[in-house]
């Protein structure tokens, strides 16, 4: 997703995109000199953080010597050796069978794979036989300076689900929501997501849309909200509902989930899927995880 040092105040974004975006920052602050190549729409530098634009990377990382390299979900950056010191694959995505090659092709040039989890290791491990030595289990992280100041209010009545409509949302409106309303006809279910419909999910989306609006003002549609819109939103929330996976993904698992983060800096409870890293990134008595 296109991105740079504020696309936070402005726009939604995803959680790798995210992360990218506040480690830079952080990193900078740290005293370190930071480069972010990025679909960014206006390159410049934000927060002392340098953003150019992703299709100068190829020069610079073989031209320019830098300390350390970060390649965020694309191994093939590292196909050719670059002019760096040391080089991170930062991993936020499932290993699956169909990447193994690409994967393995660049492990000559990668120092460190980092995973957010120790869910995500094992699964690295058992799909890409990736040694143990190999791989960085560190986590992702969110900046609680966001949620300074924000009192909550909850009202018990409001549900909100915030992750890709395709991850369970269609799970939710179709057979979940419905019951509940059966046991208590004055709930509302909000829904927010953010601005990156893939093409071949274009009907699932419409589907979804046709779900939820039969369900009249018993459903909000927030659509695409910055992070300070969300966490207004979280200030006030009874419950994040998950109902993860969709059968239309049912291989899908959380390799972390920033959204269950977030929640629970707000302090809005969170039932979900004992699935993925879920469990790991939910504290004990912050939510409940269901089996199955």
């Amino acid at each position: 997703m296109p991105f740079q040092g504020d696309t936070l105040q402005t726009r939604s974004l995803g959680g790798s995109e995210t992360a990218a975006l506040c480690m830079a920052r952080e990193l900078r602050k740290l005293g370190h000199r930071v480069t972010v190549f990025s679909n960014c729409e206006k390159p410049g530098q934000y927060d002392g953080v340098i953003y150019r634009p992703v299709n100068e990377f190829g020069a610079y990382s073989v031209m320019a010597p830098h300390d350390i390299c970060i390649v965020q979900r694309t191994p093939e950056a590292f196909s050719r050796r670059l002019n760096s010191r040391l080089n991170f694959l930062w991993c936020h995505d499932l290993a699956i069978r169909r990447q193994e090659a690409p994967f393995k092709g660049v492990l000559w040039n990668v120092d460190r794979v980092m995973v957010v989890s120790r869910y995500m290791a094992d699964q690295y491990k058992e799909v890409y036989g990736v040694p143990e030595e190999v791989l960085a289990v560190t986590r992702n992280g969110i900046d609680l300076a966001g949620f300074a100041g924000l009192a909550p209010a909850r009202d018990r009545k409001k549900l909100m689900y915030c992750a890709r409509p395709e991850r369970g949302l269609d799970v939710l409106v179709r057979d979940i929501f419905p019951k509940l309303l059966q046991r208590d006809p004055e709930l509302r279910l909000y829904v927010a997501g953010y601005d990156n419909t893939v093409p071949h999910m274009v009907d699932f989306y419409a589907h979804i849309g046709q779900l939820m609006a039969k369900f009249g003002d018993r459903v909000v549609q927030l659509g695409y909200l910055t992070k300070a819109q969300l966490y207004e939103h979280y200030r006030s929330a009874g419950v994040y509902v998950y109902p993860t996976p969709s059968p239309t993904m049912p291989m899908f698992a959380e390799v972390s989930c920033i959204s269950a983060m977030e929640c629970q800096a707000a302090g809005v409870p969170i039932v979900t899927s004992s699935r993925g890293a879920l469990a790991e990134t939910i504290a004990k008595g912050a939510g409940t995880l269901i089996d199955g």
